[in-house]
């Protein structure tokens, strides 16, 4: 079903489906899920246009062990401006006032609350995972599961380094998303007309439109040859990364061998550190697959691993509802 909800002061969507299996005890616990890019525009909204076939894939293992899934459509796909990608942050918001809107459906739903995405929503889940008691503090928040966290300055440095490569299609959404998060960040100063065009459609197109239209162009036709050397990029990417901190509720970070966005070697290095800080972070890595097919092979396991969460580990709910004035 759709759903509209508030978060931060806007009427905003998302999706909500329920399993179909009856639930035990005091009802079925909730997945907030965190979606991949799907376009940067109110037209591309997953609650009107369905959530991507893979992302549907591995949602349903979630239902089959019986948690409700609620997908925020982000700000940006809900009429509201452009989504500011790839910050995570703005969007953290949208997947846990999703899930406070979910329990007051009236169905039978319990209070857990795991926080999974993919891809972009990886980012956006640990967001979360760092803001739901400043946000939320009343969810009973319980972890994360983050599948293929991006490594942006690597991905990004390398389809941009030659020149005579072709387009890749998140080139012109991630300049598009920079300027929507930064308004003194402009792309025109270093950009060619046709970098310049495609930006502006990057703004409305969904993923499957913007490949078309990036089809006939290489880095030199666009101006983007070689631009993560540019100072400005740098840094506003650094600006999006999650912090390494201590994250309370325990984490799950998962990617595979084949995964030029979320690099093994990336994924692992974040594991130690968060470590290092003293989250309980596991890091899964699988064998043999890219980017994409992580959905479908790690279905069946992250849903496991926030099941069994659920039975041993206590409740990190610090208020009531009652108790909280909703935002």
């Amino acid at each position: 079903m759709r759903l509209r909800y508030w978060s931060r002061g806007r009427l905003t969507s998302g999706s909500v489906f329920l399993p179909e299996a009856e639930p035990s005890g005091t009802g079925w616990p909730i997945v907030t899920w965190a979606h991949c890019m799907v376009g940067i525009g109110g037209s591309n909204a997953p609650s009107l246009g369905g959530l991507p076939r893979l992302e549907r894939v591995h949602l349903t293992a979630w239902l089959r062990r019986g948690f409700v899934v609620a997908a925020a459509d982000y700000l940006g796909l809900d009429a509201h401006g452009i989504t500011p990608y790839p910050y995570g942050e703005p969007l953290a918001s949208d997947i846990l006032d999703i899930a406070r809107a979910v329990q007051d459906l009236g169905a039978p739903i319990d209070a857990p609350v795991i926080a999974a995405g993919f891809s972009q929503g990886a980012d956006v889940a640990l967001y979360a995972a760092l803001l739901w008691q400043s946000h939320a503090p009343e969810l009973d928040f319980r972890g994360t599961v983050a599948l293929a966290p991006l490594d942006y300055p690597t991905f990004f440095t390398a389809v941009t380094k030659d020149e005579d490569s072709p387009v890749e299609q998140l080139v012109p959404m991630l300049l598009a998303g920079m300027r929507a998060h930064s308004p003194t960040f402009e792309p025109r100063d270093f950009l060619t007309d046709h970098g310049n065009r495609l930006v502006e459609v990057a703004a409305t197109a969904s993923m499957p439109q913007m490949r078309a239209a990036m089809a006939p162009f290489r880095n030199s036709d666009l101006g983007v040859s070689g631009m993560m050397r540019r100072l400005d990029i740098q840094c506003l990417l650094a600006e999006a990364r999650p912090p390494v901190t201590r994250y309370h509720p325990p984490l799950l970070l998962c990617t595979t061998t084949r995964d030029i966005l979320s690099p093994p070697k990336s994924t692992a290095r974040l594991q130690t550190q968060l470590r290092e800080c003293g989250t309980d972070a596991t890091f899964r890595c699988y064998e043999g697959v890219n980017h994409l097919s992580a959905l479908p092979t790690t279905a069946h396991d992250s849903a496991r691993w926030a099941h069994d969460l659920l039975a041993t580990h206590p409740t990190h709910r610090i208020a009531t509802n009652s108790d909280r004035t909703r935002s």
